[in-house]
C-alpha cells in the first residue's frame, strides 16, 4: 500500500523569483498553507535555467524559509 502523503511542497522557479509553499494534506485531502518562502531568482534568462549553480542557491532559501515557517522538513518537492 502506497504511503499517503501528510504534506506536500510545491516550488516555482521564475525568472525574477523563485518560491516555495508547503502545506499540509488535512483528512478530507484539502490542502493548509503551513510555510512560504521566497528568493530572488539567478541564473534564469527568459524562463530557462542557464547557470544551475546561480539557481541552486534561492531554492535552498525559499525551501529552508518555508521548512523554518512550517515547522516541517521537505522530502519531495513538486515543481512547476
Amino acid at each position: 500500500m502506497a504511503r499517503q502523503e501528510t504534506h506536500v511542497v510545491g516550488l516555482d522557479i521564475g525568472t525574477t523569483r523563485t518560491t516555495a509553499v508547503i502545506a499540509e494534506v488535512n483528512d478530507d485531502g484539502r490542502l493548509e498553507i503551513m510555510g512560504v518562502g521566497t528568493a530572488e531568482s539567478r541564473g534564469l534568462r527568459k524562463g530557462v535555467i542557464v547557470n544551475p549553480d546561480a539557481a541552486a542557491e534561492p531554492i535552498r532559501r525559499a525551501v529552508e524559509e518555508a521548512e523554518r515557517m512550517s515547522g516541517l522538513i521537505a522530502e519531495s518537492v513538486h515543481v512547476s
